[in-house]
């Protein structure tokens, strides 16, 4: 069986003679590896995954494209305006509820997430919020506001999501499912 295309990406803080598989949700293969790492032994690694690269690959060509994945920097700069808006809006509104303090709100183009929140209080948001219906921005408006109280996905931690969110089971797969 011949290798699956990939792009090597050398990384010095890769450690020892680990190597990485990733596949992107555009179906292209990216193998990550130490630069001591000789590229017999990658190839090697490579062709022993490569009936795992050739499903996973197929299977990301065949799902529909990620709301995430696509923008261009002019819809960045297009919609950016409107995403802090509505960020600081509905943060606003579930705010009333929760009494929580947040320093900073700032709005990224991010490639795999809808939203952080840092160990300081800075909350920040993919501009694509603006594309998603007011239910799945109203969820993750509260899903970043309620990690100032909890850092994790705890029990309690779904528990206050839950004080606003009932139905915040089914908005996590549809938004999961708009990726």
């Amino acid at each position: 069986m011949p290798l699956p295309l990939f792009t090597l990406k050398r990384h010095p803080r890769s450690r020892g003679v680990r190597i990485r598989i990733r596949i992107g949700a555009d179906g292209q293969c990216t193998v990550t590896a130490h630069k001591r790492v000789p590229v017999w032994m990658i190839n090697q690694f490579v062709e022993q995954k490569s009936a795992w690269i050739q499903e996973h690959v197929a299977k990301a060509k065949s799902r529909p494209q990620s709301l995430l994945h696509g923008g261009t920097k002019a819809d960045y700069t297009r919609l950016k305006v409107r995403a802090l808006e509505l960020a600081h809006a509905r943060l606003e509104y579930f705010n009333a509820v929760y009494k929580l303090t947040y320093k900073k709100v700032s709005i990224r183009n991010q490639k795999t997430r809808w939203g952080s929140c840092t160990s300081n209080g800075a909350l920040s948001f993919n501009y694509r919020i603006v594309q998603l219906s007011a239910e799945q921005v109203d969820y993750i408006v509260v899903h970043e506001l309620c990690h100032l109280a909890q850092m994790n996905h705890s029990v309690k931690f779904w528990r206050l999501v839950e004080k606003t969110i009932p139905d915040h089971k089914r908005l996590r797969a549809t938004i999961r499912n708009a990726k």
